[in-house]
């Protein structure tokens, strides 16, 4: 998620609702956002918030 867009009105209903706890990372900029994913397991994400620009280099990944 974008730094600073968390919205825990958002979160915390669905967590309780769902009985799950949401992992969110933070990051400034679409390339941190491309070097985390780099740095991670599959199975890590489950969703990615970026530009629909960037969206085609997402799906490059």
């Amino acid at each position: 998620m974008w730094c600073e867009h968390t919205n825990a009105s958002l979160i915390e209903p669905f967590e309780e609702a769902h009985g799950v706890t949401v992992n969110l990372r933070e990051y400034e900029g679409t390339g941190a956002a491309f070097a985390m994913l780099e740095q991670s397991r599959p199975g890590d994400w489950d969703v990615l918030v970026i530009d629909t620009i960037d969206v085609p280099r997402a799906g490059r990944r």
